[in-house]
């Protein structure tokens, strides 16, 4: 039995914090990839913060991201419609368990 922040149906992935997801929304509205700056500039929190924040949806596989210059293109590796789907999927599972 897989722990329940984990969605065995994206690959073992770990689900996504509130706050990760506020940021991932911003990301797959630009599939083919967005700048670290647009990203930035939607929150109102420390940059630090924004950055951490970053780094952990990237650790757990959402995104990869590519230097451009200064900037720092993110690209999602997951949609939005897979990651909901697999979400559903994995509360209808543990329900039926």
């Amino acid at each position: 039995r897989m722990k329940d922040d984990t969605l065995e149906f994206l690959g073992g992935r770990k689900k996504l914090s509130f706050q990760e997801r506020e940021y991932m929304e911003i990301i797959w509205k630009k599939p083919d990839g967005i700048s670290s700056n647009i990203i930035y500039s939607a929150f109102q929190t420390a940059r630090g913060a924004i950055a951490a924040t970053l780094s952990h949806i990237t650790d757990k596989g959402y995104v990869v991201f590519q230097k451009d210059g200064r900037n720092t293109i993110y690209v999602p590796l997951v949609s939005k419609l897979e990651y909901e789907q697999a979400v559903l999927k994995q509360k209808i599972k543990s329900s039926v368990y």
